[in-house]
C-alpha cells in the first residue's frame, strides 16, 4: 500500500491493507478520495465494504487520532510516555526509545534530544547496567515534560 500510495503522504496514511485519508475540507476530501480510490482501482484491488468508513470527523489509527485535517497522538500514548519511570537498565532505555521513537517523525530535533539516551546503550559494558548521566536525565525530562510530548511538532 505504501508503494501504491506514494506521493499521497500529505493526506493519506497507509499501513498494510488499511488506509486513512484526512483533509481540511469536504471539497478537498472528495478530491483526496478520488485520487486514492483511483489508485486502488487502477491496481485492481478491492475494498471490503465492512471495513470502509466514510465521512468520519476523527478516527483512532495506529496510536494516532486522525481528523479535521490533522494527525495527533492518542492521549493514552502521551500518558504512557509521561508516566514512564527513569530507566535503570539498557532494556528500559530501549523500551523508552521504542515508545517515543514511534512518534519521532513528529518531534522536532528528535535524534538530537535522545542522543544521550542512545549513547548510554553504547560502550564495552555488555551487561544491563548503565551510567545515567546528567545529559541522560535532561533528555529524559525533555521528552517527558516538554511540549514535544504534550503538543508534538508536526512536520
Amino acid at each position: 500500500m505504501a508503494e501504491l500510495l506514494k506521493g499521497c503522504e500529505d493526506f493519506c496514511v497507509p499501513y498494510l491493507d488499511d488506509v486513512v485519508i484526512f483533509s481540511n475540507s469536504l471539497d478537498e476530501h472528495v478530491n483526496h478520495l478520488d485520487v486514492i480510490l483511483g489508485k486502488i482501482g487502477n491496481a485492481k484491488l478491492k475494498i471490503k465494504p465492512s471495513k470502509f468508513s466514510l465521512g468520519r470527523k476523527t478516527v483512532k489509527y495506529l496510536g494516532h487520532v486522525v481528523g479535521n485535517g490533522i494527525r495527533s497522538l492518542v492521549e493514552a500514548k502521551i500518558q504512557a510516555i509521561v508516566d514512564f519511570p527513569a530507566p535503570k537498565t539498557k532494556t528500559e532505555i530501549r523500551g523508552l526509545i521504542g515508545m517515543i521513537g514511534y512518534y519521532s517523525r513528529y518531534i522536532k530535533d528528535y535524534a538530537k534530544i535522545v542522543e544521550p539516551l542512545t549513547n548510554a546503550l553504547r560502550g564495552k559494558n555488555k551487561r544491563e547496567q548503565i551510567t545515567w548521566t546528567l545529559e541522560c536525565q535532561k533528555a529524559f525530562d525533555t521528552i517527558k515534560v516538554s511540549d514535544y510530548v504534550r503538543r508534538p511538532y508536526f512536520t
